[in-house]
């Protein structure tokens, strides 16, 4: 149950600027967080939108680089150049074409993968132009300090610093060597271009990763570390998405444990409570991957699962038996005790249009509640199914 605990609490959010700086630095980030960030809903299209506006304005100089006088130099300049901006605009419809990635390792190798390209690829254009058209367009790095703002991780920001640093300093090498600027221009010009694409990113991926810590509890149940029901309607968009998208369909499921005031009552809170966070554990493993899984109320959970009716009703019937967890001491001579608990679920056939999925998955959530307390008037422990 440690686990569940430590993803309630989240990051740990530091009261002093050296502590929150050594906290951003070695604290785990959550990549998926990060497209599940929301108010109450996903913000995956409004991200798509950003990332493709940004590889766009790279590929605009690129562009503007090559229709320039002062462009590519000889053949191969231009050959890389045309190169990169194809790969740019395949970048830009693959961003907006493809669905945002649904597992942290994915999540993870989209966000780097657009970082790293972003880099070499202002960088392969940059050193095809003359040194002082290269050194203004070093400003594109900015583009790609953005997507380290919001999108990677602290050790992949240090990198890109590090990477955008180093290749400035080199660029106004480049220029310093033409003698089209004195070296008080060239010095001005480069701490105005570190400046601006190396310092206001590192302090604003502070700020975020604090803030981005504070939101996910806002989301999470502090006791089971499931989803609290805020959580479970913002996840919402993608498990929606994705039944539409394989034709699935979707089973809103609602959990309620038999008797849990006599838990309490006999045992105390504290033992209550580890009753709960088994219970968590217990529906994680039984709701399988992909499937939202919360806590909604004091003895309520909710899971809201994608598959085939068969892959469905499977699953829901199997939550009651793996639902019977051990209540009260278990290192006694007396016979164990478990917890039952009562299912409704309703089975969403068609899921409609994302327009319409908060009305249909309130009416769900309705039909899947009456059902539970169905199950629980016919004496508990079983599990009542229907289909919308």
């Amino acid at each position: 149950m440690s686990s569940l605990r430590s993803q309630a609490r989240g990051p740990r959010i530091a009261d002093g600027w050296p502590r929150a700086f050594w906290l951003w630095l070695v604290n785990p980030y959550d990549y998926l967080w990060i497209i599940h960030h929301h108010s109450m809903r996903p913000l995956n299209r409004q991200l798509r939108f950003a990332l493709a506006a940004a590889t766009t304005m790279m590929a605009l100089g690129s562009v503007l680089a090559l229709l320039s006088s002062r462009g590519p130099r000889g053949t191969w300049g231009t050959a890389i150049t045309l190169v990169i901006l194809v790969l740019q605009a395949i970048v830009v419809v693959a961003i907006m074409r493809l669905p945002m990635p649904r597992t942290r390792r994915r999540a993870r190798a989209y966000f780097v993968g657009l970082l790293i390209f972003g880099d070499l690829g202002v960088a392969a254009v940059m050193l095809t132009l003359p040194p002082l058209d290269g050194a203004f367009g070093c400003v594109l790095l900015a583009l790609t300090s953005t997507i380290c703002v919001y999108f990677v991780s602290s050790r992949w920001v240090v990198a890109h610093l590090l990477f955008a640093f180093w290749f400035i300093i080199a660029s106004a090498w480049r220029v310093a060597r033409t003698d089209v600027v004195d070296l008080f221009g060239v010095g001005s010009g480069t701490v105005a271009m570190l400046t601006a694409v190396c310092g206001a990113p590192i302090a604003s991926h502070v700020a975020w990763t604090l803030l981005s810590a504070d939101a996910r509890q806002s989301v999470r149940d502090p006791l089971t570390g499931l989803r609290n029901r805020r959580g479970v309607e913002a996840a919402l968009e993608v498990t929606w998405g994705r039944a539409r998208s394989t034709q699935a369909m979707l089973a809103v499921v609602v959990v309620d444990v038999d008797d849990f005031k006599a838990v309490n009552d006999t045992h105390g809170h504290d033992e209550g409570d580890e009753v709960l966070q088994r219970l968590a554990g217990a529906m994680l493993a039984g709701m399988g991957d992909g499937a939202i899984v919360g806590r909604t109320g004091g003895e309520e959970f909710m899971a809201v699962v994608v598959g085939s009716r068969e892959d469905l009703v499977r699953r829901v019937e199997s939550v009651v038996p793996r639902l019977r967890v051990a209540a009260g001491p278990q290192d006694t001579t007396a016979e164990p005790r478990s917890v039952t608990v009562s299912v409704g679920a309703a089975v969403i056939v068609e899921p409609a249009s994302p327009r319409r999925s908060a009305d249909d998955f309130r009416e769900a959530q309705r039909r899947a509640d009456g059902l539970m307390y169905e199950a629980k008037r016919a004496g508990g422990d079983r599990a009542h199914i229907a289909d919308l």
